[in-house]
């Protein structure tokens, strides 16, 4: 075998060594799939995130289950290609990590979630008691195909990232204008949140 053969050789080996550790990356994204289906919580992170804010964030988050003994499934996006893909598909990568699912609702990153703690709404929202009543008046949902409660007109899914349209500061919880990015009180980024969040307290 000459040294031209040798390196064609050497060549194949690479390339069948990079198509073997790509399939078993693969392998490894779509065994994920089906345990995550089986958990109400659900979040994507990265373990070598360089965003101080994306860390802190998330060892937040972690606490949080720990602490709260929720049953969850966290899925790491630096060894999951698949997650990867899909995290750009629906363009999550716009908010700040990590990206959180309560029964397949995107809520939000942390500061989502910690609005929805702090009201009182997370174990609600988690045994999906709005599909049986407004989670902001209390009054009974009278039927499933309803978008909104007919009492108060307040979506019965507002915490859904999707239907958020104000921002606020996540600490005093001050409304922002539009093109606010910190809220110079608090020096803290604004987060956008359905409107029925400044009222709540008032609706409760």
């Amino acid at each position: 075998m000459d040294q031209e053969d040798l390196e064609i050789e050497k060549e194949v080996n690479a390339m069948l060594i990079q198509k073997f550790w790509r399939l078993r990356k693969h392998k490894y994204a779509a065994q994920q799939v089906v345990p995550s289906l089986r958990e109400k919580f659900h979040f994507y992170y990265s373990s070598i995130s360089t965003n101080m804010k994306a860390t802190t964030s998330t060892q937040r988050l972690f606490t949080f289950v720990k602490n709260k003994k929720v049953k969850y499934f966290a899925f790491n996006l630096c060894d999951n290609p698949m997650c990867q893909q899909w995290v750009k598909q629906q363009r999550l990568n716009q908010d700040p990590l990590p990206f959180i699912f309560i029964n397949k609702v995107y809520i939000g990153s942390m500061d989502d979630l910690q609005l929805l703690i702090d009201f009182h709404l997370f174990d609600s929202i988690l045994k999906q008691d709005y599909l049986k009543k407004c989670l902001a008046c209390n009054t009974p949902r009278e039927q499933l195909e309803d978008e909104k409660c007919s009492k108060c007109k307040t979506n019965y899914i507002f915490f859904d990232k999707k239907n958020q349209g104000v921002k606020i500061c996540p600490k005093c919880r001050d409304r922002q204008n539009e093109d606010t990015i910190q809220c110079q009180k608090c020096q803290i980024d604004c987060i956008k949140v359905n409107e029925v969040f400044i009222h709540l307290r008032e609706i409760q």
